[in-house]
């Protein structure tokens, strides 16, 4: 398979996902941004491997909907951002706990 038909391959999965993702919209929801979509296809393109199957192709397709979904719904479109705001939370609780220690060790 050249890189031209796996780029073709690609390009055909990620319109089958922004399909599938445009018909599960509800009225209402705000339309796709173009992160996201490009989300959809960063992920089709890292997991795409010539010469999969189609069964291999759909569960690659399916996982890349259900990780945008997931983001979404968690408020995690960039999961790097997303974990150092949780590792700068955990860092401020272990100061905070290192501050209760210290006034308490100077308070006994």
């Amino acid at each position: 398979m050249t890189d031209k038909s796996a780029e073709e391959a690609v390009e055909v999965l990620y319109g089958n996902a922004l399909r599938e993702l445009q018909e599960d919209d509800e009225p209402g929801d705000e339309p796709l941004a173009e992160a996201d979509k490009e989300r959809v296809r960063a992920f089709i393109r890292a997991g795409y491997k010539p010469g999969m199957s189609a069964e291999q192709a759909a569960a690659l397709q399916e996982a890349a909907v259900h990780d945008l979904l997931q983001a979404l719904e968690f408020g995690s479109r960039n999961p790097l951002a997303s974990l150092l705001a949780e590792v700068r939370a955990l860092g401020e609780v272990v100061d905070q706990v290192k501050r209760a220690r210290a006034t308490a060790a100077h308070g006994s």
